[in-house]
């Protein structure tokens, strides 16, 4: 039977959805529209001991169907099996995800593939990602036994916006959801960010409309004319 709701079984939260852990804030390309706000913000990467205390003490009471190591580009962590081996380890879930825009999955740790169930590739048409890439990509995990998943996007979804909101009273409204959740790992205790914090100390550059479609070259300056449109 599919199911559509949370279980409560033994004093633990069994819901049908996953749980997103950042194991990276930053990217190796600068979206302009990207909903983690990777271009607006520092370079930053989680501890696996961070990681693997903060899941563990989760797993107590909440485990959920699935967990999926996100960023920023999570392929950036210099070490990135050991956030594998640590989000294993807190027992929080069996079946193990990472999301990546799939630019450098050639350069994964040998010792990464095998504590993973699945990579999930998000493909921006004009990210340079060709047939091959993904041909060659698909071949690795198969042959790693590992699930690959591509998710095209033709378009970005807005998150976030680029223009300075001056209105404090505002800003702390619609900040206050984003104040609950978790970014680097399962609590609070590794790093919380506000959407407050990053509207106000977004770059100018940033602060300007764009459509949902640019996408700018991996390490392109943050300027218009550093962007693809598609």
């Amino acid at each position: 039977m599919l199911q559509t709701r949370s279980v409560l079984r033994d004093g633990v939260i069994h819901p049908p959805t996953g749980l997103e852990i950042i194991v990276a804030d930053h990217c190796n390309i600068t979206c302009r529209q990207c909903n983690h706000g990777s271009p607006a913000i520092g370079k930053w990467h989680a501890s696996p001991e961070d990681i693997g205390r903060d899941l563990a003490m989760l797993a107590r009471h909440y485990q959920p169907a699935f967990l999926k190591y996100i960023g920023g580009e999570p392929l950036l962590h210099p070490d990135l099996p050991g956030i594998l081996r640590a989000g294993r380890a807190s027992g929080i879930a069996s079946h193990h995800m990472l999301v990546t825009n799939g630019m450098l999955l050639d350069r994964m740790p040998a010792e990464a593939w095998p504590l993973l169930d699945e990579i999930e590739v998000s493909h921006y048409p004009a990210a340079g990602l060709s047939e091959s890439d993904l041909a060659r990509h698909r071949a690795t995990a198969k042959a790693h036994g590992v699930r690959f998943t591509l998710n095209a996007y033709a378009e970005f979804r807005r998150t976030f916006t680029r223009i300075r909101n001056d209105d404090d009273a505002l800003v702390k409204k619609s900040s206050r959801p984003a104040n609950r959740q978790m970014s680097g790992a399962a609590t609070g205790s590794t790093r919380a960010r506000s959407t407050a914090a990053r509207n106000r100390s977004m770059p100018r550059a940033l602060r300007e409309p764009r459509t949902s479609t640019d996408l700018c070259l991996p390490k392109a300056p943050i300027s218009r004319r550093g962007c693809w449109r598609f």
